[in-house]
Protein backbone atom coordinates (compact mmCIF):
# COMPACT_ATOMS: atom_id res chain seq x y z
CA UNK A 1 0.00 0.00 0.00
CA UNK A 2 3.13 1.83 0.55
CA UNK A 3 6.91 2.17 0.42
CA UNK A 4 9.81 4.88 0.93
CA UNK A 5 12.81 4.86 -0.89
CA UNK A 6 16.42 5.63 0.38
CA UNK A 7 18.76 6.00 -2.12
CA UNK A 8 22.64 6.53 -1.74
CA UNK A 9 25.61 6.01 -3.63
CA UNK A 10 26.48 1.73 -4.72
CA UNK A 11 22.78 0.55 -2.68
CA UNK A 12 19.62 1.75 -1.91
CA UNK A 13 16.88 0.64 0.80
CA UNK A 14 12.77 0.64 0.28
CA UNK A 15 10.28 -0.04 2.99
CA UNK A 16 7.15 -1.38 2.26
CA UNK A 17 4.15 -1.90 3.38
CA UNK A 18 1.85 -4.32 1.67
CA UNK A 19 -2.39 -5.31 2.12
CA UNK A 20 -1.26 -8.23 4.62
CA UNK A 21 -0.07 -5.93 7.38
CA UNK A 22 3.76 -7.16 6.40
CA UNK A 23 6.21 -4.50 6.79
CA UNK A 24 9.72 -5.38 4.55
CA UNK A 25 12.63 -3.74 4.10
CA UNK A 26 14.85 -4.35 0.62
CA UNK A 27 18.58 -3.47 0.26
CA UNK A 28 19.43 -2.89 -3.92
CA UNK A 29 22.67 -2.89 -5.16
CA UNK A 30 23.50 -0.69 -7.70
CA UNK A 31 24.86 -1.99 -10.99
CA UNK A 32 25.27 -0.16 -14.13
CA UNK A 33 24.17 -4.29 -16.12
CA UNK A 34 21.20 -3.56 -13.77
CA UNK A 35 20.05 -4.08 -10.07
CA UNK A 36 20.47 -7.24 -7.19
CA UNK A 37 17.70 -6.71 -4.39
CA UNK A 38 17.43 -9.13 -1.14
CA UNK A 39 15.18 -8.95 1.61
CA UNK A 40 17.11 -7.68 4.89
CA UNK A 41 14.23 -7.59 7.36
CA UNK A 42 10.74 -7.72 7.93
CA UNK A 43 7.70 -7.58 10.22
CA UNK A 44 4.78 -9.87 9.90
CA UNK A 45 1.73 -9.21 12.55
CA UNK A 46 0.27 -13.17 13.11
CA UNK A 47 -3.44 -12.04 13.08
CA UNK A 48 -5.38 -12.12 10.18
CA UNK A 49 -4.84 -10.01 6.88
CA UNK A 50 -8.51 -8.70 6.63
CA UNK A 51 -11.60 -8.12 9.00
CA UNK A 52 -12.73 -10.96 11.15
CA UNK A 53 -16.35 -11.87 10.45
CA UNK A 54 -16.97 -14.28 12.63
CA UNK A 55 -16.21 -15.55 15.94
CA UNK A 56 -16.86 -18.59 18.76
CA UNK A 57 -15.73 -19.90 21.60
CA UNK A 58 -14.82 -23.59 22.76
CA UNK A 59 -16.95 -25.41 25.23
CA UNK A 60 -14.18 -25.36 27.90
CA UNK A 61 -13.75 -21.68 26.97
CA UNK A 62 -10.34 -22.51 26.56
CA UNK A 63 -10.11 -21.65 22.82
CA UNK A 64 -11.74 -19.02 20.36
CA UNK A 65 -11.77 -19.41 16.96
CA UNK A 66 -12.08 -16.36 13.86
CA UNK A 67 -13.04 -16.42 10.64
CA UNK A 68 -11.98 -13.78 7.63
CA UNK A 69 -11.52 -14.58 3.88
CA UNK A 70 -9.39 -17.43 3.25
CA UNK A 71 -8.83 -18.44 6.67
CA UNK A 72 -9.84 -19.20 10.22
CA UNK A 73 -7.65 -19.05 13.05
CA UNK A 74 -7.61 -20.94 16.48
CA UNK A 75 -6.71 -18.65 19.33
CA UNK A 76 -5.45 -19.42 22.75
CA UNK A 77 -7.40 -17.61 25.70
CA UNK A 78 -4.79 -18.10 28.57
CA UNK A 79 -1.81 -16.64 25.77
CA UNK A 80 -3.59 -14.84 23.51
CA UNK A 81 -1.26 -16.48 21.05
CA UNK A 82 -2.46 -18.36 17.77
CA UNK A 83 -2.74 -21.96 17.75
CA UNK A 84 -3.49 -22.49 14.44
CA UNK A 85 -5.03 -21.61 10.70
CA UNK A 86 -6.86 -22.96 8.98
CA UNK A 87 -7.07 -22.43 5.17
CA UNK A 88 -10.80 -22.15 4.24
CA UNK A 89 -13.49 -20.21 1.96
CA UNK A 90 -14.56 -16.35 2.72
CA UNK A 91 -15.78 -17.34 6.19
CA UNK A 92 -18.37 -15.08 7.38
CA UNK A 93 -19.31 -17.40 11.00
CA UNK A 94 -17.75 -20.16 12.63
CA UNK A 95 -18.84 -22.35 15.69
CA UNK A 96 -17.48 -25.28 17.83
CA UNK A 97 -19.12 -28.91 17.55
CA UNK A 98 -18.81 -31.46 19.33
CA UNK A 99 -17.79 -31.30 22.73
CA UNK A 100 -15.24 -28.82 20.33
CA UNK A 101 -13.97 -31.64 18.53
CA UNK A 102 -14.61 -29.35 15.29
CA UNK A 103 -14.94 -26.43 13.73
CA UNK A 104 -17.40 -25.18 11.81
CA UNK A 105 -17.07 -22.34 9.11
CA UNK A 106 -20.02 -20.65 7.19
CA UNK A 107 -18.82 -19.47 3.67
CA UNK A 108 -19.70 -16.37 1.60
CA UNK A 109 -20.87 -18.83 -1.16
CA UNK A 110 -22.92 -20.53 0.89
CA UNK A 111 -20.60 -23.71 2.44
CA UNK A 112 -20.08 -25.11 5.46
CA UNK A 113 -16.45 -26.82 6.06
CA UNK A 114 -15.79 -28.55 9.23
CA UNK A 115 -12.13 -29.08 10.34
CA UNK A 116 -10.92 -31.11 12.89
CA UNK A 117 -9.30 -29.07 15.38
CA UNK A 118 -6.46 -31.59 16.30
CA UNK A 119 -5.11 -31.81 12.92
CA UNK A 120 -6.33 -28.82 11.20
CA UNK A 121 -7.39 -30.94 8.19
CA UNK A 122 -10.81 -30.57 6.37
CA UNK A 123 -12.90 -33.21 7.13
CA UNK A 124 -16.67 -32.73 5.91
CA UNK A 125 -17.38 -29.85 3.38
CA UNK A 126 -21.15 -28.99 1.76
CA UNK A 127 -20.64 -26.46 -1.19
CA UNK A 128 -24.39 -26.16 -1.69
CA UNK A 129 -25.07 -26.10 2.07
CA UNK A 130 -27.28 -22.32 1.28
CA UNK A 131 -27.72 -20.74 -2.05
CA UNK A 132 -26.02 -17.44 -0.39
CA UNK A 133 -24.08 -16.61 2.19
CA UNK A 134 -24.11 -18.23 5.57
CA UNK A 135 -23.85 -15.20 7.48
CA UNK A 136 -24.62 -16.69 11.46
CA UNK A 137 -24.35 -20.33 12.69
CA UNK A 138 -25.64 -21.26 16.28
CA UNK A 139 -25.18 -24.37 18.25
CA UNK A 140 -28.31 -26.12 20.23
CA UNK A 141 -27.89 -25.58 24.15
CA UNK A 142 -27.17 -28.51 25.73
CA UNK A 143 -27.57 -30.52 22.23
CA UNK A 144 -25.49 -31.14 19.18
CA UNK A 145 -27.00 -30.14 16.18
CA UNK A 146 -26.42 -26.72 14.20
CA UNK A 147 -28.27 -23.84 13.23
CA UNK A 148 -27.53 -21.78 10.23
CA UNK A 149 -28.68 -18.56 9.03
CA UNK A 150 -28.57 -17.43 5.12
CA UNK A 151 -28.61 -14.56 2.70
CA UNK A 152 -30.71 -16.92 0.59
CA UNK A 153 -33.65 -16.13 3.77
CA UNK A 154 -33.47 -19.26 4.96
CA UNK A 155 -32.61 -21.16 8.61
CA UNK A 156 -31.28 -24.71 8.42
CA UNK A 157 -30.80 -27.87 10.97
CA UNK A 158 -27.68 -29.84 11.02
CA UNK A 159 -27.32 -32.44 12.62
CA UNK A 160 -23.71 -33.33 13.25
CA UNK A 161 -22.26 -37.35 13.57
CA UNK A 162 -18.89 -38.89 13.66
CA UNK A 163 -19.61 -42.38 14.68
CA UNK A 164 -18.28 -43.88 11.69
CA UNK A 165 -15.06 -42.23 12.14
CA UNK A 166 -15.37 -39.51 9.37
CA UNK A 167 -17.79 -36.37 10.05
CA UNK A 168 -20.87 -35.86 8.66
CA UNK A 169 -23.23 -33.14 8.85
CA UNK A 170 -26.96 -34.08 7.52
CA UNK A 171 -29.48 -31.43 7.01
CA UNK A 172 -32.69 -32.34 9.35
CA UNK A 173 -35.41 -29.21 8.03
CA UNK A 174 -34.58 -25.37 6.67
CA UNK A 175 -37.13 -22.91 7.17
CA UNK A 176 -37.79 -20.02 5.17
CA UNK A 177 -38.21 -16.88 6.60
CA UNK A 178 -38.78 -14.45 3.76
CA UNK A 179 -35.56 -12.37 4.40
CA UNK A 180 -32.01 -12.28 4.15
CA UNK A 181 -30.89 -13.72 7.57
CA UNK A 182 -28.13 -12.01 8.90
CA UNK A 183 -28.10 -13.87 12.57
CA UNK A 184 -29.51 -16.62 14.19
CA UNK A 185 -29.47 -17.66 18.38
CA UNK A 186 -31.14 -20.18 20.17
CA UNK A 187 -32.47 -19.49 24.00
CA UNK A 188 -31.01 -20.87 26.39
CA UNK A 189 -33.43 -23.72 26.81
CA UNK A 190 -33.40 -24.04 23.21
CA UNK A 191 -37.31 -24.05 23.29
CA UNK A 192 -36.77 -20.87 20.81
CA UNK A 193 -35.15 -19.21 18.02
CA UNK A 194 -34.16 -15.87 17.55
CA UNK A 195 -33.84 -15.07 13.86
CA UNK A 196 -32.31 -11.13 12.48
CA UNK A 197 -33.18 -10.31 9.20
CA UNK A 198 -32.25 -7.29 6.79
CA UNK A 199 -35.38 -5.76 6.95
CA UNK A 200 -34.74 -4.94 10.58
CA UNK A 201 -36.40 -7.62 11.94
CA UNK A 202 -36.22 -9.51 14.74
CA UNK A 203 -38.51 -12.93 14.30
CA UNK A 204 -38.69 -15.16 17.35
CA UNK A 205 -40.00 -18.94 16.39
CA UNK A 206 -41.18 -21.45 18.15
CA UNK A 207 -38.02 -24.29 18.20
CA UNK A 208 -40.97 -26.48 17.23
CA UNK A 209 -40.86 -24.51 14.12
CA UNK A 210 -37.10 -25.45 12.99
CA UNK A 211 -36.06 -28.65 14.97
CA UNK A 212 -37.47 -32.08 13.86
CA UNK A 213 -38.95 -34.08 16.70
CA UNK A 214 -36.70 -36.33 18.39
CA UNK A 215 -37.34 -39.76 16.92
CA UNK A 216 -38.61 -42.84 19.36
CA UNK A 217 -37.20 -46.06 19.44
CA UNK A 218 -39.88 -48.72 18.71
CA UNK A 219 -41.60 -50.58 22.20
Amino acid sequence: HSFAFMPSDKTARLLIADRSNRLEVYTYALQREGEASSLVSGVSVPGHRNEARGLAMSADERLVCSASDGEAKVWSVRSSQCMGTLACGYGLSVAFLLASKYIVVGTKSGSLQAYDLASAALVCELPKAHAAAVWSLAVQPRGTRLLSGSADKSVALWTPDDASGTLALTKDVSHDVGEDVLSVAFTPTASHVAVATIDGAIRILFAAAVLPPRRRGRG
